[in-house]
């Protein structure tokens, strides 16, 4: 059984870790998958901490993140990584951050619209890879 210090990491797509310690995994993720320009989402709060990742690169950041973020909120943050074509997304901070950068990384790299994917089963497996 795991203790609220303990590590976990989730395979799937491909890695989610969260615990004591493990900002040191984003650097070595993205330093294992050779990420050059790597764009983090995040709250503001968090945006203000991102050199603490050690991420690679050109890093950039949307930091812009609301609490249960909305439409438009995200229709932002898919803007700028379309514009910057970034070949590593890091959701940074709490919840909404994880699910907005978990949407980014879909929607930045097509044409797949927000209401394509929304419900079960709705989005392709080869759309994470």
């Amino acid at each position: 059984m795991t203790n609220p210090f303990t590590p976990i990491e989730i395979l799937r797509p491909t890695a989610v870790e969260f615990g004591c310690g493990t900002i040191a995994a984003a650097a070595r993720f993205a330093e294992r998958v050779g990420a050059r320009r790597p764009l983090v989402i995040s709250d503001p709060f968090n945006a203000r901490r991102v050199d603490q990742l050690a991420l690679p690169g050109a890093v950039k950041v949307f930091g812009d993140v609301k609490p249960e973020p909305d439409l438009p909120n995200l229709e932002k943050a898919v803007a700028m990584a379309r514009e910057i074509a970034p070949d590593l997304i890091v959701g940074f901070g709490g919840g909404s951050a994880m699910d907005l950068a978990k949407l980014v990384a879909v929607l930045c790299t097509g044409d797949t619209a927000f209401a394509d994917i929304v419900g079960a089963e709705r989005l392709q497996a080869a759309a994470w890879r």
